[in-house]
């Protein structure tokens, strides 16, 4: 799948805080496209695969998705910070700060 760079909508970001393994911490900005070519492929870490926003898996993916992932689908610009527990997969503590709305 190709995007252009002008079709990226920036709509936040968010922080990965794991105090048990303080080299998992990472920023992630978040974009948006409306457009591209092509069909989403495989990658090394997953298989691509569309869903409709009401029958997202939440039950497949990280504890964290559930707090800011349909914030962003219902069009709010976010910056989340998300600290995990010892067992670096249960959300510990979510600070969510919505940053306005984003246009679509």
């Amino acid at each position: 799948m190709e995007i252009r760079e002008a079709d990226l909508q920036w709509v936040g970001k968010v922080t990965f805080v794991f105090p048990f393994k303080a080299q998992w911490n990472q920023e992630v900005a978040i974009f948006l496209a409306e457009r591209w070519k092509g069909e989403p492929g495989e990658s090394d870490e997953m298989q691509s695969t569309w869903f409709k926003p009401a029958e997202i898996p939440y039950n497949l993916l990280w504890q964290d998705a559930l707090h800011w992932l349909p914030r962003v689908i219902d069009g709010n610009k976010i910056a989340a910070t998300i600290t995990f527990q010892e067992d670096n997969e249960t959300v510990d503590n979510v600070i969510l700060n919505p940053l306005g709305t984003a246009v679509f």
